[in-house]
């Protein structure tokens, strides 16, 4: 059965069955690394600014922030 064509019932049921393969996959190719923002400002921008900025270009935020550190390096 196509994804679209589920109910959400059973959207909810598959998606807590591949739970367990998702988060192996995440392990296996991606590393995490935490973002500290002041919510004041105090760094020259707010979080809404980059979520602004973010979605201006038609990005997540994540995609954002990869694709600028991309541009700094």
């Amino acid at each position: 059965m196509k994804y679209a064509d589920m109910t959400p019932e059973q959207r909810r049921a598959r998606n807590k069955s591949n739970q367990a393969a998702i988060q192996r996959y995440n392990a296996a190719n991606y590393d995490k690394l935490a973002l500290r923002i002041r919510k004041d400002g105090g760094d020259g921008f707010t979080p809404e600014q980059l979520r602004a900025a973010a979605a201006a270009e038609g990005l997540s935020l994540n995609a954002w922030i990869v694709e600028a550190i991309r541009d700094k390096i």
